[in-house]
């Protein structure tokens, strides 16, 4: 068989597939087609480059910072003596017991009011911080004693190996005690603690009673011990609002060799509380830098600036501008899960400040310094935290339960810098849409359009080269050298000499 007629064969079977680029003029399809690259267009170039800047490459930040409040103070340190403070008085505040307001829906709920230094009211746990509100204190007395006392029966070790009864008379020294013998009373010997054994140990099932507290008086508590605490057993922490907090903080992206702090740059809190965006002095429409900058506010959104000076190392707000930013008013009705409680000053509160950096900005090219924002939430919670110390150790101790504000600090956001291959892996984004947009409005032409056979038609003919075909274009390359040398020039030459029948060209068939 000759080797033209085994090419014939095998041809069907190693075609070649060539894009064929065919322009069709239907309004419908080409309408649907830049809707696509005007997608594409705006969601990659507009969007994902100039808007987001994922042009850049990114890193969330890590770093430490530390939080302290203080008393409000006319710009003195409060534990000097000269330093006024900013407090108001009991008097003017709604939850207090001698207050001059009298709302009656608030009485059964107010309690007696004490001011606080944060010394006293706050609980630094390294990972959080929880700064009283509300204070419970219970006095306790020990029911069981703790090792040995004057006047227990012990067994003791006698001189022929067996255990013998002795009272303890006195302690000698630590570790060291005087007993008498009960079977020879005028028989007085000192013995080591670590030898002794209580005759009548304890059945100790409870080892404090409460005297005096929100429960009740115990009725077996001495009188002595009673009578010795008289304070209010709940109190509130006095205008604790109106606390400072100063933050201080750092931060570094290590893949980037990016770092920064909070020198020279001032701090904002950002609130959705409308009524904050309006009557608070300090909210501005955008994160000012300067006076000029400043823009009032007239509605939330809004930035909170720090109450320090611009250019101010740290930031100081008041914990009420943390609180009104998270939509919390410490005298409504807590919902811990989904029941109403007592008030958020009673019950406490939990609170999730997150510092957020960036060093990017919208349709701004190229890294900018880097500057940071501060967003807060609350989670519905009851902070507690309990702490006890001696009154008369061992045998009386004070208990005091915290509720109060808890304040987690997170560093996050995103830094970075421009980055080459992340912009081409973002343009490789925005080709894959188009190629998808393509392919999809080709779906659309060949399955759902009425005409969609002459679409298929138009987007794959098929063309079959035969020996016909190839004897037209080697005469018009007669004239071209390439083409002579060609071994299927050849065999079509040598065909066209011998007068051999030409084979049957199927064409393409397109309809107009």
């Amino acid at each position: 068989m000759p080797l033209s007629d085994i090419l014939d064969k095998i041809r069907p079977y190693v075609g070649y597939t060539t894009p064929v680029f065919v322009y069709i003029e239907d309004a419908r399809l080409g309408s649907l087609y830049y809707l696509f690259v005007l997608f594409t267009f705006v969601t990659i170039v507009i969007s994902d480059i100039f808007y987001h800047n994922r042009y850049m490459q990114m890193e969330v930040p890590v770093g430490a910072v530390r939080a302290t409040f203080r008393l409000p103070s006319e710009n003195c340190e409060p534990l000097d003596n000269e330093c006024m403070l900013r407090l108001g008085t009991t008097s003017d505040l709604s939850y207090c017991m001698n207050t001059n307001q009298t709302d009656d829906k608030e009485a059964a709920t107010r309690l007696p009011c004490v001011f606080l230094d944060p010394t006293d009211a706050l609980e630094d746990y390294g990972s959080h911080l929880l700064l009283g509100t509300y204070i419970e204190t219970i006095h306790q007395e020990r029911t069981c004693s703790v090792g040995y006392a004057v006047g227990d029966e012990v067994f003791v070790k006698g001189n022929s190996g067996a255990l013998e009864l002795a009272t303890i008379l006195d302690f000698v020294t630590p570790g060291v005690v005087e007993v008498r013998w009960s079977a020879s009373p005028t028989k007085i010997e000192r013995q080591n603690v670590n030898s002794l054994t209580l005759a009548n140990p304890e059945n100790c099932s409870r080892i404090w009673n409460t005297i005096q507290g929100p429960a009740k008086l115990h009725p077996h508590a001495s009188s002595s011990v009673a009578s010795a605490y008289g304070r209010p057993s709940e109190v509130f922490v006095a205008d604790v609002g109106r606390y400072t907090m100063m933050i201080d903080h750092t931060m570094t992206a290590p893949g980037l060799g990016i770092s920064a702090d909070n020198r020279g740059f001032r701090g904002y809190v950002r609130s959705n509380n409308d009524v904050q965006c309006r009557t608070n002095p300090r909210a501005s429409a955008v994160m000012a830098q300067s006076d000029a900058e400043m823009v009032p506010a007239t509605g939330a959104p809004c930035w909170i600036g720090s109450m320090t000076n611009f250019g101010v190392e740290n930031d100081i707000f008041e914990v009420n501008d943390l609180l009104k930013a998270a939509g919390i008013d410490l005298d409504e009705a807590t919902i811990v899960h989904g029941e109403r409680q007592h008030s958020n000053r009673r019950e406490g509160v939990l609170l999730v400040v997150n510092i957020i950096y960036s060093n990017m900005k919208p349709f701004h090219i190229g890294a900018t310094d880097v500057y940071y924002h501060v967003e807060v939430y609350a989670i519905p919670a009851t902070p507690t935290v309990e702490r006890s110390f001696y009154v008369k150790f061992p045998d009386a101790r004070v208990v005091e339960r915290i509720h109060g504000i808890k304040i987690f600090i997170n560093q996050t956001g995103a830094v970075g810098q421009s980055s080459f291959i992340r912009l081409m892996m973002t343009l490789a984004a925005g080709m894959t849409m188009l190629a998808v947009s393509t392919f999809v409005v080709d779906m659309v032409g060949m399955h759902l359009l009425p005409e969609k056979a002459m679409f298929t038609s138009l987007k794959y003919p098929r063309t079959q080269i035969t020996m016909d075909l190839l004897d037209s274009a080697s005469e018009d390359a007669d004239t071209s050298p390439q083409w002579k040398n060609h071994p299927t020039y050849k065999r079509s030459a040598s065909s066209r000499n011998n007068n051999s029948p030409s084979r049957t060209h199927t064409g393409v068939n397109m309809q107009n």
